[in-house]
């Protein structure tokens, strides 16, 4: 498995990691371009770091949705032993 290191595409903050942990939550965004755009065929994916995305979206016309999650299960991220597809998902 290869290492997966994660850095913000807007700032270039490495994302911090202890021990193969992630210890920091990154906005990740996969967009696969379909037929009636310039785009058609290809998949741009980027990383924002927390303080990133807070100032992107602060720029919106209309607010994010923010729903609350009332369910939470116990996740880690390994960073070494995730890899991250062309989809998004982290796969071991």
């Amino acid at each position: 498995m290869q290492k997966k290191e994660l850095i913000c595409n807007s700032c270039g903050k490495r994302i911090v990691s202890e021990s193969g942990i992630i210890r920091e939550n990154v906005c990740e965004v996969t967009q696969e371009w379909g037929y009636f755009s310039s785009k058609d065929g290809e998949v741009h994916s980027f990383t924002l770091c927390e303080s990133c995305y807070d100032e992107i979206i602060k720029k919106f016309k209309l607010p994010v949705t923010i729903r609350e999650k009332t369910e939470w299960m116990t996740e880690s991220y390994h960073v070494s032993s995730l890899t991250m597809e062309t989809d998004g998902a982290w796969e071991e």
